[in-house]
């Protein structure tokens, strides 16, 4: 008589080592992909999966999808495929990795930029109006005094 397959026959341990195993693969082409240039997304309200946004706009694939799967897709409309990679393509996945340019200084100061030219934008506006309110009180105490207001 045949012995029934039973889930009992695989150990808790076998399964720990391949869920180890997979999510080494997961967390090292996510590592991969932040030194590649590519950094976390947060404005994507999706929470199933990652969204990589690459630093450089030049970059054709510059927003990646990484899945829990360890399957990373381009959201470029691309009927070739070249970017999409399931965890067993790892030969490709590396190919492409190299044909990513590295970011620049400027495409990595992309955010700080934006961020410091907000702060100085808003610097120059109170500033001006510093400047406005006062040359307004100025030009107002000149004319009370002409007329002998003040």
């Amino acid at each position: 008589m045949a012995k029934a397959f039973m889930a009992t026959d695989f150990s808790d341990d076998d399964f720990d080592f391949r869920c180890e195993k997979r999510t080494t693969q997961i967390f090292g082409r996510l590592h991969s992909l932040l030194q590649a240039g590519y950094v976390v997304d947060r404005s994507a309200e999706d929470d199933e999966a990652f969204w990589l946004r690459h630093s450089s706009d030049k970059l054709k694939h510059n927003l990646l999808i990484i899945y829990p799967s360890g399957r990373v897709l381009s959201l470029k409309d691309d009927s070739t495929g070249e970017c999409d990679f399931d965890l067993d393509d790892e030969a490709q996945f590396r190919r492409f990795l190299h044909q990513i340019p590295r970011p620049t200084w400027w495409d990595r100061s992309r955010e700080w930029r934006l961020t410091s030219y907000g702060y100085v934008l808003l610097a120059l506006f109170f500033g001006g109006v510093w400047i406005l309110v006062s040359l307004g009180e100025w030009v107002l105490k000149s004319i009370g005094r002409s007329f002998g207001v003040l």
